[in-house]
């Protein structure tokens, strides 16, 4: 999402950094575009630490405030009670901005179905103050519900995101390798978040051998790679115990430019991270999404396949075979329907963008953003 904003925006622009300052400035090659002023600060405790440890790093924010002309947040999966601390921390720091004066918008995020009446509460009370823009339809009826108003529904960030880059060279040279063998190949992502929560072991050696089975070789895609819930760890525990020679495993953090590079190529990407398949379908490429959260279901309504959505839990895997089984033998009416659909959630996804600033832009930036 991050990438999104940087190619969406211009002018001089903070960045308040729930990562790491110096890694975010540099891994993200946007952040250098010639003639832009961009400042990365991090600014972890702003939202971790309880609120009265929290002043000093309020106060230094109200600072920042003073010479800005715009407040974003990049809302995503943050602002809905998951982590109610961290909801109410970051509406806390829109009520400032607000009452600053500055124009505030929460851009792109999605909503439970029933978050914690506190979060709630203060999601309503601020929306009588500012524009809120949920992500997808399902949120905005569940918005709608709760009571919220100044509701501006659109899609993910992600989806205005149309660079294409060449991955590092071995996947390159793989992709064509099965392009030359006339052998198709599908992404599998499989989630630390999800790993984190039950034994997937089972459930993934089903989803290989359903692959392989269509005669698919299997690209092994690690999406997230940090502290709590990392990918890596969990696609190489799956590569070495299902992969075969056929397969590749991906054991770096790759771009977004990157990643719709290898998904505009696959044949269908299977995924725990539900941006990952954003890349996918906007490459046009069909996905199957597991959902741990009861979000995953509103951005697949936008493209008429919810039923591509699977809870992660135990039998997803035989359930996810059943969807590919499906998808690839319908995958060209697959994709002409995403591409019907597809113009429409750009335009969409660039109204998180129409009301914002140009000049002494702000904005907060989620962890691990600058790679996601």
């Amino acid at each position: 999402m991050l990438d999104a904003y940087l190619e969406m925006t211009e002018g001089p622009l903070v960045i308040l950094s729930s990562g790491e300052g110096a890694e975010m400035s540099t891994q993200n090659p946007l952040l250098f575009r010639q003639g832009r002023a961009i400042r990365v600060i991090p600014a972890r405790h702003i939202y971790t630490l309880p609120p009265l440890l929290r002043a000093i790093e309020v106060l230094r924010f109200s600072r920042l405030l003073r010479n800005a002309d715009a407040f974003h947040i990049h809302g995503a999966d943050t602002m809905d009670g998951s982590q109610a601390a961290c909801s109410l921390a970051r509406l806390s720091l829109c009520n400032l901005a607000v009452k600053q004066g500055v124009r505030t918008e929460i851009l792109g995020f999605s909503w439970q179905e029933d978050p914690p009446a506190v979060v709630s509460d203060a999601m309503v009370a601020l929306s009588r103050k500012m524009h809120i823009k949920p992500r997808d339809p399902l949120s905005a009826r569940r918005l709608e519900s709760a009571g919220a108003c100044n509701i501006k529904p659109v899609s993910d960030m992600a989806f205005s995101l149309t660079r294409e880059m060449a991955p590092p060279q071995d996947v390159v040279s793989w992709i064509m390798d099965c392009r030359s063998r006339g052998n198709e190949f599908v992404v599998l992502n499989v989630s630390g978040l999800i790993a984190r929560k039950m034994d997937q072991t089972v459930e993934i050696s089903h989803v290989v051998a359903e692959a392989h089975s269509n005669g698919l070789s299997v690209l092994f895609l690690p999406h997230v790679i940090r502290h709590g819930d990392d990918d890596l760890l969990a696609v190489l525990e799956a590569y070495s115990s299902y992969g075969t020679e056929s397969n590749l495993c991906v054991t770096e953090l790759l771009t977004p430019a990157e990643v719709r590079f290898i998904t505009s190529r696959a044949k269908v990407t299977i995924t725990g991270r539900m941006h990952l398949s954003i890349l996918s379908l906007s490459a046009g490429t069909p996905a199957i999404a597991l959902d741990t959260a009861g979000k995953v279901e509103g951005l697949f309504e936008l493209f008429g396949m919810r039923q591509f959505v699977v809870r992660a839990e135990p039998g997803f895997g035989r359930e996810i075979g059943l969807h590919l089984s499906e998808a690839l033998l319908k995958n060209s009416q697959m994709r002409n329907q995403i591409a019907t659909v597809m113009e429409t959630v750009r335009v969409s996804s660039r109204a998180n963008f129409s009301d914002l600033a140009t000049a002494r832009d702000f904005g907060l930036a989620e962890e691990g953003e600058c790679a996601s």
